[in-house]
């Protein structure tokens, strides 16, 4: 969503449970996401959803 060296600085200051991702071929995927792919492109669903799902699934709030 935004330039690489951009975002792990803000992802490290805002503290908390966080992982950082660089959806492209260095990271195992098939082509490179910008802006639009993460949510948008034709592989979206079966590369970038399912990393999403899985931390989220791994990071559930717990009720008081």
């Amino acid at each position: 969503m935004a330039p690489a060296g951009w975002v792990q600085p803000y992802a490290t200051a805002m503290g908390g449970e966080s992982k950082y991702l660089l959806a492209g071929p260095s990271s195992g995927f098939a082509q490179p996401y910008g802006h639009l792919d993460l949510g948008l492109g034709a592989r979206a669903a079966t590369e970038v959803f399912p990393v999403i799902l899985d931390w989220l699934n791994a990071h559930q709030p717990t009720l008081r």
